[in-house]
């Protein structure tokens, strides 16, 4: 279907269409969010086709700033898709890219920018680099989830897209600059006051770092136990953990059987509904 009618299809009031119209959607990487009817998810959809309309027809009033900027090639874009389609169940080859080193800045190779709270726009540094696909993947998988809640798994998912083993393992230390900076400060002084032989106080000087790193452990457990559960329920575990809330993942870990838990979410939202449409790998057809 296109744009135009998937927004018809969720305007309509009839379930069923409304539904496969947010499967379409999410497939997309245009995703539902938490407490959004799908008349409120048309809305904010029709602000962001009318945003991608302008830029497709050189009306943005941001060309000029930021997206007046050369293209990256389309077999870049797709694939960049395919890692998120293999890990996530989403190609969002919707949401513009440009090459900028002005945009990027002197430490970043790709980056998301966010224009009026709904409209993303991705920036590569060099999309000519060998992992270049792997960073564009990163940034829609931020994109993807733009109009989402901050989350303590925001660096996580997105690390996935890449191979370097410690970026997926230490990544998410990374989503806020006051984590890494913290750790480091407490070891370092820690690391000092060992050497002036100041034991009591060295061992004060890790706590900081001590907090971090139980709270990493904490929340990487939760997800751990959630994973689990949804693929002992036979769930595509990531594609949906992608999609969870933080809340959502807590109650999940916390709850005794996932199925019942997911059959309560579907039963008091579309949401979910889609969700259990899209996921299960014994209910309904997994989208390939």
């Amino acid at each position: 279907m296109s744009f135009e009618q998937l927004l018809g299809e969720l305007k309509s009031g009839d379930k069923e269409r409304q539904i496969r119209a947010l499967l379409e959607l999410d497939a997309s990487g245009l995703f539902i969010n938490k407490g959004e009817s799908a008349a409120d998810f048309s809305l904010r959809l029709a602000k962001l086709n009318d945003a991608l309309c302008e830029i497709k027809e050189g009306k943005s009033r941001y060309d000029s700033e930021y997206l007046g900027f050369d293209k990256v090639d389309a077999k870049l874009i797709s694939e960049a898709s395919a890692i998120t389609w293999r890990l996530y169940r989403f190609r969002a080859e919707w949401v513009p890219v440009r090459v900028s080193k002005k945009n990027t800045g002197p430490f970043c190779e790709g980056i998301l920018y966010e224009f009026d709270g709904y409209l993303p726009a991705i920036f590569l540094k060099n999309p000519n680099k060998k992992n270049s696909a792997e960073i564009l993947a990163h940034e829609m998988c931020h994109a993807a989830k733009l109009p989402f809640a901050e989350s303590v798994y925001c660096e996580y998912f997105p690390r996935k897209t890449e191979e370097n083993a410690f970026r997926q393992l230490a990544g998410n230390l990374f989503r806020k600059w006051q984590i890494p900076c913290a750790i480091f400060a407490s070891l370092s002084l820690w690391a000092l006051l060992i050497a002036l032989g100041k034991i009591a106080l060295a061992l004060i000087a890790l706590i900081p770092a001590i907090l971090a790193f139980a709270r990493e452990i904490y929340i990487s457990q939760k997800l751990k136990k959630s994973r689990a559960k949804l693929e002992l329920a036979n769930f595509e575990a990531l594609a949906l953990l992608f999609r969870m809330t933080d809340s959502e993942i807590f109650e999940l870990a916390n709850a005794k059987d996932a199925n019942a838990w997911i059959s309560d979410m579907s039963a008091r939202s579309i949401r979910w509904e889609v969700y259990k449409a899209a996921f299960s790998k014994s209910g309904a057809k997994v989208r390939e």
